[in-house]
């Protein structure tokens, strides 16, 4: 029994011992925590303590929980206490509970009374809000119609003032206006009458102090002000009422007339600050400068004003702006007529300055007065007084350039009587006053050329010098010419003719005179060559041969008088001569020919005739029919070698 005891026991140490042995201390948390907790009060191991601490860690449990039991008694105690004042409290709650329930119960009528209130006030602020917006839609307010009306102050020197405030309100009044049309179609129909009517006048009143502050800013405009965009939306608004625009703009270029024609009567007579620049009535001695001065201040002048006026009515529709542009500029330069037209007038009629009547310095005036009379009429109306002025001036301007040159015709050529024309100089050369004349054409077609004038114009011009001028000088040419004989009047004519073609081959206009005059050379020049190959035809003794030739006679040739062959004999040596010196032979006149174009061209083809001539006489002696003996001893050479040794002769 004992041995199974012990047996047991042995096997309970073992099985703690191996179990000890098994377990890893350095992996047991909670081996490690107690034998730290163990450490603070087991300080001996000696074998009485060992013996001992069983009974240490009971007694070391039981004050433990002796004192968690005390800390439960304290925790009981305040929660018997909390529960004693909670059960006060919720018998305090129970009691105000049933007061409020009361009271709920006595003021649920004043809950009730309370919402219907609070759906009311809503309602009267949303029946507010229509209201005002109905108003506003409708009506203006009182200190809005006093900026539109302005304030009532019976004192004339009071300003009236308009700024971006005034436009705002009147379009807002507009607005007002269009609106109220839509009451119309609905049951508020007075309503709308009303606000119409009462919006129309108020909108009456504001462009009747609107017109009065734009009189007052047009009378004193003032481009470089800060209320330039206040006078154009003005304008633009006046604009849309036809009379109101009309007297606005009348009265502005009732202003601007005046001013106007003051500076133009102080640039004519007192010229600028300090003399610079000066008057223009200083230059009335130069027809041309004093003319130009006058006419280029009136259009710098239109210009100014276009300018002006475009600048104040630029807000308006462009169709509308062109038309008034040029009505009031008419307007406004209507003024410039009468300076104008007395000075201008006063200068090309005037019979003291024989300068002012030299058809040149006439053309030139004329020139400036239709280039200004056409630039100034792009701008204004073509009844316009200043237009009508300037096409006057134009008309007078032409007639006295027509009677320069007329007089001028008269004095020069002598249309007077037949024998003031001088003869012809001894050079067949053109006299003194054919030459200054073609010098002045010359320089007035220069100026032409230059000018400003259309087509039309520069025709006219050049129908009037031909009628005026070139054809009574061409028949001042054929008088002198006829006291000459029949050569000397060709060179001479054609000298004439040929200097009058070259100036007009300057011009692009008269085609058909110029044909006629190139038609007249022609036919000078055919006569000469005619006369040069007779005179050489004679020469030769081959003038009579020639003409039998041509004549075509039924006879031999030799058997006729002129062409037998004892006059034929010496005509070899007299052509050989005449190849050697053609000059010698050739017409002497045709050294007084001006061109030498000309010249050159009558002896080439006179040499050309010459050729064909004697080709036709030397086929004519080399017939048997016409009878003569040895030919070739009358005309050795060929027709070719005749017209090899022509042309080898150097022209001059």
């Amino acid at each position: 029994m004992d041995k199974g005891i012990d047996s047991s026991a042995n096997a309970i140490i073992l099985k703690k011992v191996s179990k000890l042995t098994e377990n890893d201390p350095n992996q047991d948390e909670d081996f490690y925590e107690a034998l730290r907790g163990l450490s603070t009060f087991f300080d001996q191991n000696t074998i009485q303590s060992r013996r001992g601490l069983r009974n240490t860690l009971e007694k070391r449990s039981l004050y433990h929980n002796q004192q968690y039991f005390n800390s439960l008694d304290d925790v009981k105690t305040s929660l018997d206490g909390l529960h004693t004042e909670l059960t006060s409290i919720n018998a305090t709650c129970d009691q105000a509970m049933n007061k409020l329930k009361g009271i709920k119960a006595r003021n649920q009528i004043l809950v009730e009374r309370t919402s219907g209130y609070k759906q009311q006030l809503f309602t009267a602020k949303r029946r507010q809000e229509l209201a005002e917006k109905f108003i506003d839609a409708f009506q203006m307010k009182p200190e809005e119609i006093v900026i539109l009306k302005g304030p009532l102050v019976k004192d004339k020197n009071v300003d009236i003032v308009i700024d971006d405030k005034f436009f705002e309100l009147l379009f807002k009044c507009r607005r007002i206006h269009e609106n109220a049309k839509l009451l119309l179609k609905s049951i508020n129909q007075t309503t709308g009458m009303e606000a119409m009517a009462s919006m129309e006048s108020l909108e009456d009143a504001a462009f009747d102090r609107l017109y009065k502050w734009t009189l007052d800013r047009l009378r004193n405009f003032d481009p470089d002000s800060g209320s330039l965009y206040i006078v154009q939306k003005a304008i633009k608004l006046i604009a849309e009422r036809p009379v109101l625009f009309k007297h606005s703009l009348d009265e502005y270029a009732t202003v601007r007339r005046s001013v106007v024609v003051r500076n133009l009567i102080d640039a004519l007579t007192r010229g600028g600050p300090s003399n610079n620049p000066s008057p223009i009535d200083f230059h009335s001695n130069d027809p041309v400068r004093y003319v130009g001065d006058i006419l280029a201040w009136v259009h710098q002048a239109k210009a100014s004003e276009k300018e002006l006026l475009c600048l104040i009515i630029q807000e308006c529709e462009q169709e509308f702006i062109e038309t008034t542009c040029k009505a009031y500029l008419s307007l406004i330069t209507e003024s410039l007529f009468r300076p104008v037209k007395s000075r201008i007038d006063l200068l090309i009629s005037s019979t003291d300055s024989k300068k002012s009547h030299d058809p040149l310095i006439l053309f030139k005036v004329k020139n400036l007065i239709k280039f200004y009379r056409r630039i100034l009429s792009e701008d204004l109306q073509p009844d316009s007084q200043l237009v009508h002025t300037m096409t006057e001036i134009d008309s007078l301007a032409h007639r006295v350039f027509i009677n320069s040159l007329n007089f001028h015709c008269a004095y020069k050529f002598g249309q007077n009587a037949e024998s003031n024309i001088d003869e012809p100089p001894s050079n067949l050369n053109l006299p003194e006053w054919c030459i200054r004349t073609l010098r002045m054409l010359g320089e007035i077609l220069s100026l032409q050329n230059s000018s400003f004038l259309t087509p039309d114009e520069s025709q006219e011009v050049m129908i009037t010098l031909v009628n005026v001028v070139i054809k009574p000088m061409l028949q001042a040419c054929r008088i002198s010419a006829s006291r000459l004989p029949g050569l000397e009047m060709s060179i001479f004519l054609l000298n004439c003719y040929n200097e009058i073609h070259l100036l007009l081959s300057r011009s692009k206009h008269i085609d058909d005179f110029k044909k006629a005059v190139k038609q007249q050379i022609d036919d000078f020049v055919e006569s000469l060559i005619n006369e040069n190959c007779s005179s050489v035809m004679s020469y030769l003794d081959l003038t009579a041969l020639h003409n039998s030739i041509k004549n075509e006679a039924n006879l031999p040739l030799s058997t006729i008088t002129g062409c037998d062959p004892m006059i034929l004999q010496p005509c070899s040596k007299k052509i050989a001569t005449f190849l050697a010196r053609p000059e010698s032979v050739l017409l002497p006149q045709l050294i007084h020919l001006r061109d030498d174009s000309l010249r050159k061209q009558i002896k080439r083809e006179s040499f050309a005739l010459l050729g064909q001539m004697y080709e036709e006489i030397h086929r004519a002696v080399h017939k048997k029919e016409n009878g003569y003996d040895e030919p070739e001893s009358l005309l050795p050479q060929a027709p070719e070698e005749f017209r090899v040794s022509l042309s080898g002769i150097e022209l001059i």
